[in-house]
């Protein structure tokens, strides 16, 4: 007794989802496993890249001199502030072109480095981690025997 070509299909059609399905679920089980170091902490030692317009807006923008459009990175699509630190915010942003610390050369702090859209490299150890980060600067923190220390500085030749 012959199938019809119509039920072939169907069949064929749903073997080939099946297996798909699987492979991603497995894809998925695999990536969902996080990298560890030797003792137990995420190791988050690579090369990493923002991909967002974060860095000039965290809400939706149009392009302005100086800042590409971009999309929101909030949830909500607008950040939902009080009164008073909307004004500060829209105050802020007006005089961003003299307050920027880009605009004098200077390193942009956190967060705002991290989501920049400049890769930055993350080293670790078993008791320090090290930013490198835009421009050579670099961040190490660690407990280095003395209950933590936080440094960073531009790397310079000497």
């Amino acid at each position: 007794m012959r199938m019809p070509k119509v039920a072939v299909g169907l069949l064929l059609s749903v073997i080939a989802v099946s297996a798909l399905s699987a492979q991603s679920a497995s894809r998925t089980t695999a990536s969902a496993a996080i990298p560890r170091m030797a003792d137990g902490r995420p190791d988050m030692q690579g090369i990493w890249q923002a991909r967002s317009r974060a860095a000039y807006d965290l809400e939706d923008h149009p392009a302005r001199f100086g800042m590409p459009a971009g999309r929101s990175v909030v949830d909500t699509i607008t950040i939902p502030y009080q009164p008073w630190a909307a004004m500060k915010q829209r105050e802020n942003f007006e005089q961003r072109a003299k307050a920027d610390p880009l605009s004098e050369c200077f390193l942009p702090g956190v967060p705002r480095i991290m989501y920049m859209e400049h890769p930055f490299q993350i080293f670790q150890r078993r008791d320090v981690v090290a930013f490198v980060e835009y421009r050579h600067h670099h961040r190490q923190f660690g407990d280095g025997g003395y209950g933590g220390f936080a440094t960073g500085h531009a790397l310079s030749p000497k």
